[in-house]
């Protein structure tokens, strides 16, 4: 595809390019930290590392931006591990749950 045809020049494309790459990284990260794949997703918070360091002073703010966002996400995410969800019997439901006068103890006693 041709500059013209796609109506970007070749730094707007690569700076979409390597955002995406970003992006696509963050979400295989957090995938890998919601099945509890915890070593695996450090590695692709390691990639991150690498390509932040090896493009400092390459990159324009945005991409620098984007960057250090993801990083910061991806290591408290990694920090909290995944989300567990709530054991539906963990806590009684509404029907179930006992009254007011059952879990009072009868006056005098």
């Amino acid at each position: 595809m041709t500059e013209e045809a796609s109506g970007l020049s070749a730094d707007e494309r690569h700076r979409m390019n390597f955002m995406g790459l970003v992006l696509f990284l963050r979400q295989m990260a957090t995938q890998l930290i919601a099945e509890n794949q915890l070593t695996e997703a450090r590695g692709l918070v390691d990639s991150v590392e690498s390509l932040q360091a090896k493009t400092a002073g390459n990159v324009g703010e945005e991409e620098a931006g984007l960057l250090e966002s993801v990083l910061f996400e991806l290591r408290m995410a990694v920090i909290a591990g995944p989300a567990t969800p709530a054991d539906p019997g963990d806590t009684p439901s509404p029907e179930k749950a006992p009254s007011s006068s059952e879990t009072e103890a009868p006056e005098g006693e």
